[in-house]
């Protein structure tokens, strides 16, 4: 009797220790879903006021214009001060100033937390002159912008630009130039190569087949009949263009097969 009311008393303690275990999880998990309930509206009433009440723009600074006006750029971000500085889709905006002033190169768009907008743009610089199949000439800036398409003569200052085998259509203004991913490639690792040597005064750049002739000074042709070659000569002919090539004079530098190396082969008068 004594071992069966000890063993019922035993059975009611462990089901009482069941119960409270399982009050336990279930508050335990009440608090979960409160705190988590707690959070999510937080969150809801931090979103809400950053998008209304908060970050709301009072400054929008405008840098490096070029032949535009602050306001020009303003007008043609379509933001104003008062606007919230989250709901401003960066990269829109700068698309939209592109499209609208077309003499501009890049455009930059970036919050300044907590209530400034920064606007910063890149000029076209005039870098290229591409003659066209009827004579005249497209203006080019230095990363492939069109900024006069249509010109009856050359631009004294710009490089000229040819390219054989292609084509270039009737182009707008603010529209960019087409060419083969190759020939770009060709185009931006010369211009590279010349600035990196400091080579001044070039004239022209031709591409045919796999090289190119980049003239100095409308009076000397450096050949470069490999692209692979083309750090090799250019800086061999920057040398000799400042050691060895009289300021009159005219001719073409090449490279010498037999003997790999770089010689100046004076014009004839």
């Amino acid at each position: 009797m004594k071992k069966t009311k000890r063993a019922k008393i035993n059975s009611r303690e462990i089901a009482k220790l069941k119960s409270c275990g399982m009050r336990k999880r279930r508050k335990k998990r009440a608090y979960v879903l409160y705190y988590i309930l707690i959070f999510i509206i937080f969150l809801t009433i931090s979103i809400s006021l950053s998008l209304t009440v908060f970050f709301n723009i009072d400054a929008i600074e405008i840098r490096h214009t070029g032949k535009y006006s602050t306001d020009d750029i303003l007008a043609a971000s379509e933001v104003k001060v008062g606007d919230n500085l989250l709901r401003v889709n960066l990269e829109k905006t700068g698309e939209r100033i592109l499209n609208s002033c077309l003499e501009l190169e890049k455009v930059n768009v970036k919050r300044s937390f907590p209530n400034k907008l920064i606007i910063d743009c890149e000029p076209c610089e005039l870098k290229f002159c591409y003659q066209k199949n009827d004579g005249r000439y497209i203006y080019i800036s230095r990363y492939g912008r069109i900024v006069e398409p249509d010109q009856p003569c050359f631009k004294s200052g710009l490089m000229i630009l040819k390219i054989d085998g292609e084509d270039p259509q009737n182009y707008q203004k603010g529209e960019y130039f087409q060419i083969s991913k190759e020939n770009k490639t060709k185009i931006d690792n010369l211009i590279s190569i010349i600035d990196n040597v400091g080579l001044k005064d070039v004239s022209e750049i031709e591409l045919y087949g796999n090289g190119a002739h980049v003239t100095y000074q409308n009076r000397v042709i450096i050949d470069i009949f490999d692209m692979s070659n083309a750090q090799y000569m250019i800086k061999m002919a920057a040398n000799i263009l400042d050691e060895y090539i009289g300021i009159n004079e005219n001719g073409r530098i090449f490279l010498d097969f037999s003997t790999q190396s770089v010689h100046f082969l004076p014009e004839k008068c």
